[in-house]
């Protein structure tokens, strides 16, 4: 692994007082969030994790295979059943709170419910039978299973089953994108819920799983990607995403100077976000590209510095 040599970070077109029409690649204006696209997001994961799960082989390819699977029941769940108006509503009522929905909330909702179930049979032919059968009875235990959501919803993964965690928080995913994709369908609503210093999704509430490194009209500028509604915000570059400071960033890669995927580490306060780099490689996806490059987060963990986001297809934590 080598850091980009302890090179402390340049100042970069979103982070400089120029006027707007000088900032990279003839950008006008940076939107504070993005509305997420999802059709076009689940085809890219399903195109990055298929390339994995062949690189990988035996050699991990089976999970990897496994999460292609759940992504593409997101994919044909979202074309063929979406929510409806009224679930919308629901979720329109939970985006809009202060807080995740409790358990009794979450029980009283069964449009998820039916949804998981759904994952859970057709899921079926990929797990082995004792599996199955035990995702298919917390399945019918609805407040297990909306204990277990709410556990996942509010960020307690260590505390979460974990047969259930990567499928259920698939299905809550799902839930939630839609949800956020209705309320951030207007410039105006996207404007209202920007958080310059967001460190959690300010649609959602849930934590990042990666920051992207963007290309094309938004060449150079970094957004952070959410973990369950696909939200993505805009952080300055060369500031901690985490504290905001800037003097002891580093930056990291496994065998590269100009690597697809580097690690910001803060020495300030000790964390550390994967930068995904669209700039570099625009084939890149936040989740599928986050999980191929985990062994660099084994050696930034054994220098003592601590993860600040999540990756819903490795849950719990």
């Amino acid at each position: 692994m080598t850091a980009s040599s302890n090179r402390p970070a340049p100042p970069l077109p979103s982070d400089v007082p120029v006027p707007p029409e000088e900032r990279t690649g003839g950008i006008v204006s940076i939107d504070p969030v993005l509305s997420p696209d999802l059709k076009a997001l689940y085809e890219r994961r399903i195109t990055r994790l298929t390339a994995l799960e062949e690189k990988a082989g035996e050699d991990g390819g089976n999970y990897l295979a496994f999460l292609r699977h759940l992504v593409e029941l997101q994919t044909r769940q979202l074309e063929q059943a979406p929510l409806s108006p009224q679930d919308m509503a629901t979720m329109a009522v939970w985006l809009n709170s202060t807080v995740m929905p409790s358990a009794e909330a979450l029980a009283e909702a069964p449009f998820w419910q039916e949804i998981f179930r759904t994952f859970i049979a057709e899921l079926a032919s990929a797990l082995p039978a004792p599996q199955t059968e035990a995702l298919q009875q917390t399945s019918r235990d609805i407040p297990e299973l909306a204990r277990q959501a709410h556990l996942l919803l509010t960020g307690n993964f260590s505390e979460a089953n974990q047969l259930l965690a990567v499928p259920l928080f698939a299905v809550l995913s799902l839930c939630w994108a839609q949800g956020a994709s209705m309320l951030l369908a207007t410039e105006e609503a996207r404007k209202a819920r920007a958080e310059p210093e967001a460190v959690n999704c300010p649609c959602c509430g849930a934590l990042a799983v990666a920051s992207l490194v963007m290309t094309g009209g938004r060449e150079g500028l970094r957004y952070q990607e959410c973990s369950l509604c696909e939200t993505r915000w805009h952080r300055v570059r060369s500031l901690c995403t985490v504290c905001g400071e800037s003097g002891k960033l580093n930056y990291w890669s496994l065998d590269e100077q100009k690597a697809p995927v580097e690690v910001e580490t803060c020495g300030d306060c000790l964390s550390y976000v994967k930068l995904i780099r669209l700039d570099r490689d625009p084939q890149q996806e936040g989740v599928a590209d986050d999980l191929g490059t985990f062994p660099l987060d084994g050696l930034i963990v054994e220098k003592s510095f601590t993860r600040s986001t999540i990756n819903p297809f490795a849950l719990p934590l």
